[in-house]
Protein backbone atom coordinates (compact mmCIF):
# COMPACT_ATOMS: atom_id res chain seq x y z
CA UNK A 1 0.00 0.00 0.00
CA UNK A 2 1.91 3.09 -0.81
CA UNK A 3 -1.22 5.24 -1.64
CA UNK A 4 -0.21 5.93 -5.55
CA UNK A 5 -3.34 6.79 -7.47
CA UNK A 6 -4.11 4.20 -10.17
CA UNK A 7 -6.45 4.44 -13.23
CA UNK A 8 -8.69 1.30 -14.27
CA UNK A 9 -11.26 1.20 -16.70
CA UNK A 10 -14.29 -1.09 -16.27
CA UNK A 11 -17.94 -1.55 -17.23
CA UNK A 12 -18.89 -1.64 -13.52
CA UNK A 13 -17.17 -1.29 -9.75
CA UNK A 14 -18.91 -2.50 -7.05
CA UNK A 15 -18.30 -0.47 -3.99
CA UNK A 16 -18.48 -3.07 -1.28
CA UNK A 17 -18.09 -0.33 1.81
CA UNK A 18 -20.45 -2.34 4.23
CA UNK A 19 -22.74 -0.56 6.81
CA UNK A 20 -26.11 -0.31 5.03
CA UNK A 21 -27.55 -2.81 7.52
CA UNK A 22 -28.59 -0.16 10.08
CA UNK A 23 -31.46 1.38 7.27
CA UNK A 24 -33.03 -1.22 9.50
CA UNK A 25 -34.27 -0.48 13.44
CA UNK A 26 -32.19 -3.31 14.78
CA UNK A 27 -28.67 -4.17 13.24
CA UNK A 28 -25.97 -5.96 14.75
CA UNK A 29 -23.88 -3.44 12.80
CA UNK A 30 -22.07 -0.71 14.49
CA UNK A 31 -23.75 2.24 15.26
CA UNK A 32 -21.46 4.82 12.52
CA UNK A 33 -22.10 2.27 9.96
CA UNK A 34 -24.93 3.94 8.35
CA UNK A 35 -24.42 3.73 4.42
CA UNK A 36 -22.67 7.15 4.17
CA UNK A 37 -20.27 5.80 1.81
CA UNK A 38 -22.92 4.73 -0.44
CA UNK A 39 -25.00 7.70 -0.24
CA UNK A 40 -21.84 10.12 -0.86
CA UNK A 41 -20.85 7.93 -4.04
CA UNK A 42 -24.78 8.30 -4.99
CA UNK A 43 -24.42 12.38 -4.95
CA UNK A 44 -21.38 12.28 -6.81
CA UNK A 45 -22.92 10.48 -9.96
CA UNK A 46 -22.96 6.46 -8.84
CA UNK A 47 -26.01 4.10 -9.26
CA UNK A 48 -27.14 2.41 -6.39
CA UNK A 49 -28.45 -1.06 -7.26
CA UNK A 50 -30.16 -4.12 -5.39
CA UNK A 51 -30.40 -2.63 -2.07
CA UNK A 52 -33.15 -5.86 -1.51
CA UNK A 53 -30.34 -8.42 -1.39
CA UNK A 54 -29.05 -6.93 2.21
CA UNK A 55 -29.00 -10.37 4.04
CA UNK A 56 -30.72 -10.11 7.61
CA UNK A 57 -30.25 -11.83 10.10
CA UNK A 58 -33.09 -12.42 12.31
CA UNK A 59 -31.93 -14.14 15.41
CA UNK A 60 -30.49 -11.30 17.63
CA UNK A 61 -31.62 -10.50 21.29
CA UNK A 62 -31.57 -7.25 22.61
CA UNK A 63 -29.31 -6.95 25.79
CA UNK A 64 -30.94 -4.09 27.53
CA UNK A 65 -33.69 -2.15 25.73
CA UNK A 66 -33.65 -2.22 21.91
CA UNK A 67 -30.45 -0.01 20.95
CA UNK A 68 -28.89 -0.80 18.32
CA UNK A 69 -25.14 -2.36 18.05
CA UNK A 70 -26.24 -3.96 21.18
CA UNK A 71 -27.84 -6.40 19.81
CA UNK A 72 -26.65 -10.32 20.94
CA UNK A 73 -26.52 -12.81 17.55
CA UNK A 74 -27.54 -16.14 18.24
CA UNK A 75 -26.46 -18.98 16.19
CA UNK A 76 -28.65 -19.36 13.43
CA UNK A 77 -29.13 -23.15 14.39
CA UNK A 78 -31.58 -22.44 17.12
CA UNK A 79 -34.02 -20.62 14.95
CA UNK A 80 -33.79 -23.60 12.53
CA UNK A 81 -34.01 -25.89 15.16
CA UNK A 82 -37.26 -24.37 16.37
CA UNK A 83 -35.71 -23.46 19.70
CA UNK A 84 -36.60 -19.70 19.23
Amino acid sequence: ITGEIETHFADAVVLASGGYGNVFYLSTNAMNSNATAIWRAHRKGAYFANPCFTQIHPTCIPRTGDHQSKLTLMSESLRNDGRI
